[in-house]
């Protein structure tokens, strides 16, 4: 039968209008204003909870009992008053809480964006060690290579001192074959010295000859002489030819095996000394790339770290404005009965 029944808690109009009546929800659902667009959609055929009639059923009374100690005209204008400055309050306080809401989505995709950069930073990471070690098993490899490169060039080495060796044993050929020579000449000079005392000692047994059989004779002996110089001498030169001949063609062989291994060396060596610059180069640049990586992942995550204390921040800031509203509206509450 009170007069104060008939106004719609929301302070609109029967149609909806801009405003609606505050309706909670229950089971953690987001808090708003149910319009008459609402009510259409729903078909008009939502039942009320009972949260709902108590809360309607409170705030009818509460009105009812605010406005009671003061009827007629003044009474009706605080009693709009209080619920206008109650829908302001519910308006406002929808607006945080959505605000806050927008919020902490906001907060849940930024830390889903850092868990993907760091799974994705440690996934780069993973890729970049898995190049590196890449890197180094080759460099390991190149080690071997250059070590059994130096193990040839110790055998080359030592090729190298045969083939020493072998020049001085020519050497030492050459130099015997110069002392049979002179031995040869000596033993010519003591031969003719020896025919000299011959004829000396047979001087009387020659003096029956005659010059042409002087002659002939001492021909048949510097003949024989002659022939026998010489066959030693063919046979020396042809022992000193034919072992020359073979050491020649040895110490050749030997030089062409060394200057062989030299070249495929120096060409294996350079080969090396080239995959070891690439290689460095590609550490270098690996190591370069997973330092940028990891510097931007650094600046990413600082960036996001600030983004997230700068909402945390608004956070705090909304939950202490939220406080402040609901004081103000207690207060709000308490004041217009106070000085009504």
């Amino acid at each position: 039968g009170s007069p104060w029944r008939a106004l719609p808690l929301g302070g609109g109009d029967a149609k909806g209008g801009a405003q609606g009546t505050y309706q909670q929800k229950r089971g953690g659902q987001r808090i708003g204003f149910a319009t008459a667009d609402d009510g259409d959609e729903d078909g008009g055929a939502r039942p009320q909870t009972g949260g709902e009639d108590s809360m309607a059923g409170d705030t009818e009374s509460r009105v009812a009992s605010r406005m009671s100690a003061r009827p007629g005209v003044g009474g009706d204008k605080a009693g709009k008053m209080a619920m206008a400055a109650d829908d302001d309050d519910d308006q406002e306080d929808y607006k945080l809480k959505q605000a806050l809401r927008d919020s902490q989505m906001e907060v849940a995709e930024l830390r889903k964006q850092m868990e993907i950069l760091v799974d994705r930073s440690k996934l780069e990471q993973t890729r970049i060690e898995t190049r590196l070690q890449a890197s180094q098993e080759e460099r390991n490899h190149l080690r071997k290579q250059l070590e059994r490169l130096q193990e040839k060039q110790q055998q080359d080495a030592a090729l190298k001192a045969k083939l020493g060796t072998a020049q001085e044993e020519i050497t030492e050929l050459r130099k015997k074959y110069e002392r049979g020579r002179s031995d040869l000449k000596q033993r010519t000079v003591d031969v003719h010295m020896l025919q000299v005392r011959v004829a000396q000692l047979c001087g009387s047994e020659l003096d029956g000859l005659t010059v042409s059989q002087l002659e002939e004779l001492e021909r048949m002996q510097s003949d024989a002489l002659r022939r026998c110089a010489v066959a030693k001498y063919v046979r020396l030169r042809q022992e000193f030819q034919e072992k020359e001949e073979h050491m020649r063609e040895a110490v050749e062989k030997m030089r062409r095996e060394f200057e062989e291994r030299m070249e495929k060396m120096k060409t294996e060596v350079q080969k090396i000394q080239e995959e070891k610059v690439h290689l460095m180069g590609l550490e270098q640049r690996l190591r370069q790339e997973f330092q940028t990586q990891v510097q931007a992942e650094q600046m990413s995550n600082e960036e996001l770290r600030i983004r997230l204390e700068t909402l945390q921040d608004g956070f705090v800031q909304l939950r202490s404005i939220l406080r402040k509203e609901k004081q103000s509206r207690v207060e709000a509450e308490r004041h217009p009965l106070e000085d009504m």
